[in-house]
């Protein structure tokens, strides 16, 4: 995809059939932020603000020459920082339930820590199985309104053509 590609980015779009009559799109890319440069996340919120306005999943390799202990480093830069934020930002929807997570694995959630703790203690496999379910279930609904979403427009002055669906307060429609 041109638009959104130059020499340190590569975005393509792909359409995944999940089975007969469901696909989803997805943009998947690369990005590169040499070390000596002054790029910042703003060419990722870019891309993230075009895939939300067309309901479109990313998926990114990035190597952002970023540090924050957040992910591991030993120190935060200010691009660590700058991306931190971002990062938190688009994942408040998870927010409650990943902090849930964190006082039970005691703040560490890299894959090696999450799996020894499930080993060590039942509590702390009991725990990750009910943060799993409570995302999945969250992403399931979603996935249920962008489909009504896009079988059932809104018409153009805004009225909803399914009726008996209860509009949430974002506007959108849920069951």
């Amino acid at each position: 995809m041109s638009q959104l590609s130059d020499g340190d980015m590569t975005i393509i779009q792909l359409r995944l059939n999940l089975d007969k009559n469901n696909h989803m799109d997805v943009l998947i890319g690369s990005v590169y932020m040499s070390y000596d440069s002054q790029a910042s996340p703003k060419r990722i919120e870019e891309l993230v603000t075009y895939a939300k306005k067309r309901r479109l999943e990313i998926l990114l390799s990035c190597d952002a020459n970023s540090h924050h202990t957040g992910w591991g480093s030993s120190n935060i830069n200010s691009r660590g920082e700058s991306f931190h934020e971002f990062i938190m930002g688009t994942r408040s929807a998870w927010d409650v339930e990943r902090s849930v997570l964190k006082n039970v694995i005691r703040n560490n959630l890299s894959l090696p820590t999450v799996v020894n703790k499930m080993v060590e203690r039942n509590e702390h496999g009991q725990a990750v199985l009910h943060f799993c379910a409570t995302i999945m279930a969250r992403k399931e609904r979603n996935e249920r309104v962008r489909r009504r979403e896009r079988d059932f427009p809104l018409t153009q002055d805004g009225a909803d053509p399914t009726p008996g669906l209860i509009s949430d307060k974002a506007g959108g429609r849920s069951t």
